[in-house]
């Protein structure tokens, strides 16, 4: 009786594991490969996914543009807008419609998404332009044929631009802002404004501004190598 009770508590305890692992690989699968394993491997149309929901001030949006169709996916060139229609979500009143007559890099159009396959579209040339706020914004690709209410959903995302730490905010103001404006400074005083060129020059500049701490740094090492067996 005892034996059986016992076999009876290890083969509940199997299947209690069994069970757990199972639930914890189908919700890393969802998490890590929802294209193949979550929700939206079932979808199809034209189906907008972002690469991440929240992005951090400085920061630009990534969208992913999902062609689960048969057909070729042919998308107008809307330069200097983006290829979506993108909102600033108000706490208050109306939503407010982004408009761009121009962009911080050079844009370029999206063109011919394949059948079956997607395209990351980086919002990088509107970062200023566009969001320079920071809240909700929304997201929608449009196409000729809009197609009914849950069609235009699949092609809605919203994602949030959020203020970077302090340990961020004070990076970009002491070092990456500098770093930035130097940059710039010395490639409009070349003749041809050669950005290449331009990055040598101020990689020897700081090279030649970090030789003397380096040194004094690395004559301290030498000297504590020095009296290091004499510590021992």
């Amino acid at each position: 009786m005892a034996q059986n009770t016992t076999r009876f508590s290890q083969l509940l305890q199997f299947t209690l594991i069994f069970i757990l692992v199972y639930l914890l690989t189908q919700m890393s699968f969802r998490y890590l490969f929802p294209a193949q394993y979550g929700p939206e491997k079932d979808l199809t149309g034209v189906v907008v996914t972002m690469m991440d929901a929240t992005v951090k001030g400085g920061h630009h949006p990534e969208i992913m543009i999902k062609n689960k169709t048969e057909n070729d996916l042919v998308l107008e060139d809307r330069c200097p807008m983006p290829p979506f229609d993108l909102w600033l979500k108000e706490d208050r009143g109306p939503n407010t419609q982004l408009i761009a007559t121009s962009t911080d890099l050079p844009c370029e159009a999206v063109g011919v998404i394949p059948a079956g396959t997607s395209q990351t579209v980086s919002l990088a040339p509107w970062k200023y332009t566009l969001f320079s706020e920071y809240g909700q914004y929304s997201a929608y690709l449009p196409m000729e044929e809009e197609g009914d209410t849950e069609a235009q959903d699949l092609r809605t995302v919203t994602f949030t631009i959020y203020e970077a730490g302090t340990f961020t905010q004070v990076f970009r103001t002491f070092i990456s802002k500098p770093l930035l404006n130097l940059l710039v400074f010395i490639a409009s005083l070349l003749p041809d404004k050669n950005l290449g060129i331009a990055v040598i020059i101020l990689t020897v500049l700081v090279k030649l501004l970090l030789f003397f701490p380096t040194q004094h740094a690395m004559e301290g090492q030498r000297k504590m190598q020095a009296i290091q067996p004499q510590m021992d």
